[in-house]
């Protein structure tokens, strides 16, 4: 959820726009790999195809940078990423998966039980 003072730029129809074109387009990994339209940077990079359901700001968005559209709606501070890599990235101490991916390729939810 988005915190109060950056709800109005993720409203606006200008970062929707920004939103829609980044998650649709391929982008060149630093190996010169590219991650096809709509998967997570961050997996691909790590050998795996999962959709991506956030774009994330790689300078993250604070009040005093909110209103800044060389850091808010600039697409180079743009990463897709999956909710499992975007916790990662923002709770590194607190991440734990939610998903993991049985034989058969189906999704299964791991639940909160202790190793």
């Amino acid at each position: 959820m988005a915190r109060d003072f950056a709800r109005a730029l993720y409203k606006s129809k200008a970062w929707k726009s920004l939103r829609e074109a980044y998650m649709q387009k391929p982008v060149t990994c630093l190996d010169g790999r590219v991650c096809p339209p709509g998967m997570c940077e961050r997996c691909f990079e790590r050998g795996k195809l999962v959709p991506a359901e956030i774009c994330h700001h790689i300078i993250h968005l604070n009040r005093d940078n909110v209103g800044d559209p060389n850091i808010s709606l600039n697409p180079d501070n743009l990463m897709r990423v999956c909710r499992d890599c975007h916790a990662e990235i923002h709770y590194p101490d607190d991440y734990r998966p939610r998903m993991a991916f049985g034989p058969d390729g189906r999704a299964v939810p791991l639940g909160d039980e202790e190793d």
